[in-house]
């Protein structure tokens, strides 16, 4: 028997008439409600457990327009995502790039207040082994400090 011959039994089965829909209209109660940020995680737990089964058995249509519309919901937030991630790396670089190229006052601010911001967390550290990795950066910092003074 072929994969083909189980394919119409499995997009009729509980798990894609039902199971999978009720998911999703969780999932989407839940971001909701933690988006609002209003409720602890077990009142929404409660309230998009009961919302997602209210809305996912009483309401046929949901659950047919969900798995339609999952795959484009699914491309449109992959493409968002991606489009910010982009954007996002773009900014990011062009601040490396523009502190990279800058004068030797530039770079050596930017050094001073990276070194401020690890002396901060060397007096917060508690551990010998996170002092330790936070003095090596600081002495890297200094290194590049000094490179930058020189030439």
């Amino acid at each position: 028997m072929a994969l083909t011959d189980f394919l119409p039994e499995l997009t009729n089965s509980f798990i894609f008439q039902n199971f999978i829909p009720f998911i999703i209209l969780f999932a989407i109660f839940w971001g909701l409600l933690e988006a609002i940020g209003r409720f602890k995680a077990k009142t929404n737990l409660v309230i998009s457990l009961g919302f997602a089964l209210i809305a996912g058995f009483t309401n046929p249509w949901i659950l047919s327009y969900i798995a339609t519309l999952g795959s484009y919901a699914a491309l449109i937030l992959f493409g968002m995502l991606f489009l910010f991630g982009v954007i996002r790396w773009g900014l990011g670089r062009g601040r490396d790039i523009y502190y990279d190229t800058a004068s030797k006052e530039k770079r050596l601010e930017k050094l001073i207040r990276e070194h401020e911001k690890w002396q901060n967390k060397l007096e917060a550290a508690g551990t010998d082994s996170e002092k330790a990795e936070i003095i090596k950066r600081l002495k890297d910092i200094e290194i590049k400090m000094e490179v930058i003074k020189r030439g």
